[in-house]
């Protein structure tokens, strides 16, 4: 039995020993597929509840998609999920965030390392608006600084003061640390 767990201890990839065979092709077609995503949520949830809601949400049956929950931490889980078409997985991942169950849902391409999921599925795209703003505050500059005070701005549509004032706001879409989103959760 000590013999076997000793094998078992060798059984792990590392620089030293070796160069390793890599195939970048598995990767690629790995992320045209999965998908992972990080729910950033204070409620607990088990993998049947996700199903159901997200398949919901989604429109999906059972057999054209898949979760697995990797990792649970004290402000959500990470999560792995499968599709059975790039189709599904690019209108899945083009509208996103997703926002269910007190929290929120950021979604990325499947990567080669686990570990950097706790690094770079921190943030998320998002939509304001920005109401009542003085007529002879709305440059172009004034609308971007007041679009940065949310967050990294991605995109400003301040074109058109005429427009602005007819509606009554600026839109804006930034960038949303999800730290910032649960500071703000009640």
């Amino acid at each position: 039995m000590d013999e076997l767990l000793q094998k078992t201890h060798n059984l792990q990839v590392t620089d030293e020993d070796e160069e390793w065979e890599e195939d970048k092709s598995l990767s690629i077609t790995i992320a045209k597929s999965n998908l992972r995503g990080r729910l950033c949520t204070n409620s607990d949830h088990c993998k049947g509840f996700l199903k159901k809601v997200l398949g919901g949400i989604w429109r999906l049956k059972d057999g054209e998609w898949n979760l697995k929950i990797k990792e649970k931490f004290e402000t959500g889980l990470f999560l792995t999920f499968t599709f059975a078409s790039e189709s599904i997985q690019s209108r899945i991942l083009s509208k996103m965030p997703w926002y269910l169950s007190n929290g929120v849902l950021i979604l990325g391409k499947m990567e080669n390392s686990n570990e950097s999921w706790k690094h770079d599925l921190t943030s998320f795209p998002i939509w304001g608006r920005a109401w009542d703003v003085p007529i002879d505050l709305l440059t172009i500059n004034n609308t971007v600084r007041m679009a940065a005070k949310a967050g990294e701005v991605i995109i400003v549509q301040n074109s058109d003061v005429s427009k602005m004032v007819a509606d009554g706001f600026f839109k804006f879409r930034i960038s949303l640390q999800e730290t910032n989103f649960l500071a703000t959760k009640v």
